[in-house]
């Protein structure tokens, strides 16, 4: 079972509603919210370990933050470095890794790629998205060429936002699998 105490349950909601805003709103999540959120996220768990068991707790709350951050982001890292996955949304997940430990924000990764995989092929093909391409001029025999201009460039390439994805991952994994259990 699933049992999170109050204030994390508050934190992890705040922050993933409020990057979904931001991401759907501008693309981006902003660093004071995912970094902010990582940095309170480590600090409830040292707290709450020294509150239960002393300088061993706090040690060990520090310990588990840490590494639920570093777990969860590790395969996100990899697709930003791929251009696959923004910075922010990477840095989201750690914060859940920090403030929900590896096990549970684990579950809501890999529900998040999930839900995104499954969803994205028939929402793209209902839209019809597709690339932008290059114009050629008319003296110009060869056909366009797609756009592949990272996004970091600043190019007009629309992008796609993730965290209504890992919105719906938290969703399902934390409030109703905590709920029907």
């Amino acid at each position: 079972m699933i049992s999170l105490p109050p204030i994390v349950l508050l934190a992890t909601v705040v922050t993933v509603g409020a990057g979904l805003v931001t991401d759907l709103r501008s693309r981006t999540v902003p660093n004071a919210l995912s970094m902010g959120s990582l940095v309170a996220g480590i600090i409830e768990r040292v707290v709450s370990g020294a509150l239960d068991s002393g300088g061993p707790g706090a040690a060990s709350g520090l310990i588990a933050s840490l590494l639920g951050a570093l777990v969860v982001s590790l395969f996100p890292v990899i697709m930003f470095f791929r251009k696959e996955l923004g910075g922010g949304d990477v840095k989201l997940f750690a914060a859940l890794g920090a403030w929900c430990g590896s096990r549970l924000a684990l579950n809501i990764e890999i529900d998040a790629f999930l839900c995104f995989y499954v969803t994205y092929f028939p929402v793209r093909f209902l839209l019809g998205t597709r690339l932008p391409r290059e114009r050629s001029s008319s003296l110009d025999s060869r056909p366009p060429q797609p756009v592949s201009t990272p996004q970091h460039l600043g190019s007009t390439r629309k992008t796609l936002p993730f965290v209504p994805w890992i919105f719906a991952a938290y969703v399902y994994v934390v409030l109703i699998s905590e709920v029907g259990q």
